[in-house]
């Protein structure tokens, strides 16, 4: 057996089901040293759904992104600043919004 790195391959998809609309937002993709996987599905029956898990998805991009800490820290400041700016863009168009999030980190 070769000594080496791993190669990952990884792939994601997201089905409306039998709503009218699709509020799925979703992430797998590589950050920095990490391998990041999340969904996030907007909350049925809330106005702007599938933007608040549009906004998760990016938070938690971004946060990755911008940070260098361990995994713990990272989710959790991601968690806060996508329900910080849920929040404000809820006041902004004056509905309530929701979103559930997913997130696994993997450390290559």
């Amino acid at each position: 057996m070769k000594k080496g790195k791993l190669k990952v391959e990884f792939f994601a998809i997201s089905e409306k089901g039998v709503r009218e609309k699709n509020e799925d937002a979703y992430l797998a993709e590589k950050i920095g040293k990490y391998y990041v996987f999340a969904v996030a599905d907007g909350m049925g029956g809330h106005a702007y759904g599938e933007i608040a898990s549009k906004i998760a998805i990016m938070e938690l991009k971004e946060t990755i992104r911008r940070f260098d800490d361990e995994p713990r820290n990272l989710l959790k400041k991601a968690f806060e600043k996508a329900n910080t700016e849920i929040l404000a863009y809820s006041k902004i168009v004056g509905a309530r919004m929701g979103t559930t999030l997913v997130a696994c980190l993997l450390d290559e």
